[in-house]
């Protein structure tokens, strides 16, 4: 883990690598082992569709939050991705969720909300 507590993991997460993450969970990487956001989170957040499934089947934790409070779903719906929302939710990820600033994933619906906290997310 390095200064940032990002894994070799996170890392090959977030630059969308399949290969270096299949290679890192073959070789007994901790998949959800996290200063804050899990790799599982962070590719969903950059709409890493095949990254999401290839955590999620290691066994990623679908439903963790953040220190903000924010789940992959979350993210997912931040971006607007549908099928990424949609897997989301076929494997068991929640909808209730509240972020620390009390955003429901609900008003992510409200364009404005939205657009504000991507801005301040991407």
């Amino acid at each position: 883990m390095d200064e940032d507590g990002q894994t070799p993991l996170y890392v090959a997460a977030g630059e969308n690598r399949i290969e270096f993450v299949q290679l890192f969970i073959e070789n007994g990487a901790a998949i959800d082992l996290t200063g804050n956001t899990t790799p599982f989170q962070i590719a969903c957040a950059f709409n890493y569709y095949d990254i999401a499934d290839v955590l999620y089947r290691a066994g990623a934790q679908v439903n963790y939050a953040d220190s903000d409070g924010r789940t992959a779903l979350f993210y997912a719906t931040v971006k607007q991705n549908k099928k990424l929302i949609s897997y989301l939710l076929s494997i068991g990820a929640n909808e209730d969720i509240i972020d620390n600033e009390g955003i429901h994933l609900k008003d992510l619906s409200n364009d404005e909300i939205r657009k504000k906290l991507y801005d301040e997310l991407y």
